[in-house]
């Protein structure tokens, strides 16, 4: 059972650009790694997390819980049936991402 709650966020105009700069780098990044599955042909998050953890991690600037994350949502949209890019997370609050 996958439970959805919707909150209200009262953010400055300087935390919400860099909330939306956030996701927008979440969904880069999810983009990129559907570009390595594709050519790739690995589809197990365990196994991309071995070859890609560290490559996602590098170039997008993320922290340890969001790389892995992209990886587990990635590979979550293709056993869902989701193939190609993806434009998951633009209107998604994503809470456990950390902004510094």
């Amino acid at each position: 059972m996958k439970l959805i709650t919707k909150i209200k966020l009262n953010t400055s105009k300087d935390d919400l650009e860099c909330l939306q700069s956030m996701m927008e780098t979440f969904n880069s990044a999810c983009n990129y790694t559907s570009e390595l599955i594709e050519s790739s042909g690995v589809f197990s998050n365990f196994k991309l997390h071995k070859l890609y953890y560290y490559q996602i991690k590098s170039k997008f600037n993320l922290p340890a819980q969001v790389t892995c994350n992209v990886l587990k949502r990635t590979c979550q949209s293709y056993k869902s049936g989701k193939k190609g890019k993806l434009d998951l997370f633009l209107q998604t609050l994503l809470l456990y991402m950390m902004i510094e």
